[in-house]
């Protein structure tokens, strides 16, 4: 049975805070290094309320730690950002965009009919992405942390598909969460082109002492790096200290796909992926295609040549610090 999804090079951003702006997404479109471009993940109903003093990240060992929600931007605005962007490369279009969108699991639905409509109306290779895996969100955990949720977005998505369309889902950590997205996705065989795996992982804190003078009291020198939503400053985990977990999704999925019966079904794997062996290790265990975050962000557009090519390439230097890129 043939892929449903396939990516030359199979290389790619993740939906991140790092392909929030149409010049962000027309760098990775026009990198001969991307054999897609992820936007970052929009609401279905409109503009996510973004706050500059809550919404931030930080980069350290080789890892990242973000307190994000969703894009600022709205769905439309995307759209609207790659019709110009494929217009304005003066090229036939050869990589898609994946558009990623989230909300309720109704909103989610006419919100992939919408990049459909897009993708046939204006000629444009537009796949669908619905993030079912945000940690950052008050009181709203993850859905494809419930089988229950995350057949409800199965359920709506309109048939038959007319994109290939996928799910961003979060990181798993037992055996019966697996067997549980699995057993929904059998239930709708033709519904996924694709799983994207992992997201963030929840529920992290990373804490910063203040130099002296200010570290008077040893017990209360360690404070939150990041602010949040909830106050807490905790938030999702990325990068290189997820990248073994990141990987043991991959292979669960991709195993757990093939004794189904849905080996079509791609898996693009996210989480720690810097380098070349990075990659190499996401292919060897399953991988359809490659997605990176946390190095983009660090390192910029130029990140994707030294990781196919295995080169430094002295590729841009990002933030290195809290703050939104």
């Amino acid at each position: 049975m043939p892929p449903r999804i396939s990516l030359r090079p199979a290389l790619l951003n993740s939906a991140s805070p790092w392909a929030t702006t149409s010049a962000e997404l027309s760098a990775l479109y026009l990198s001969p290094f991307t054999g897609a471009v992820t936007t970052r993940t929009a609401l279905a109903t409109g503009a996510f309320p973004h706050d500059e003093r809550v919404h931030q990240h930080t980069f350290f060992a080789g890892s990242s730690l973000n307190t994000y929600g969703y894009s600022p931007s709205s769905l439309a605005s995307y759209l609207s950002w790659i019709r110009e962007i494929v217009r304005a490369s003066g090229i036939p279009q050869a990589k898609p965009f994946i558009v990623s969108v989230t909300g309720a699991a109704e909103e989610v639905a006419a919100a992939v009919e919408a990049i459909a409509d897009f993708a046939e109306n204006d000629g444009v290779l537009a796949w669908a992405e619905i993030n079912l895996s945000c940690p950052n969100i008050p009181d709203r955990p993850p859905p494809a942390y419930s089988a229950h949720a995350f057949e409800e977005y199965l359920r709506r998505l309109p048939q038959p598909r007319r994109i290939p369309v996928g799910v961003k889902i979060p990181p798993y950590t037992h055996q019966q969460q697996f067997d549980d997205l699995l057993g929904v996705v059998e239930r709708y065989p033709e519904t996924l082109a694709f799983i994207t795996a992992t997201n963030s992982l929840g529920g992290a804190l990373h804490l910063s002492a203040p130099p002296p003078p200010l570290a008077v009291d040893a017990a209360k020198a360690w404070q939150p790096t990041l602010p949040s939503a909830a106050g807490t400053g905790v938030g999702g985990l990325a990068g290189e200290a997820i990248h073994c977990l990141a990987l043991g999704n991959v292979d669960s999925l991709r195993r757990g796909l093939e004794r189904r019966g849905l080996a079509d079904i791609g898996v693009i794997g996210v989480g720690g992926v810097a380098d070349r062996d990075g990659m190499e290790r996401m292919l060897a265990v399953g991988a359809a295609a490659v997605a990176v975050a946390t190095a983009l962000g660090r390192d910029g557009v130029g990140i994707f040549e030294e990781i196919l090519t295995g080169k430094d390439t002295g590729a841009d230097v990002g933030l290195e610090g809290k703050g939104f890129a």
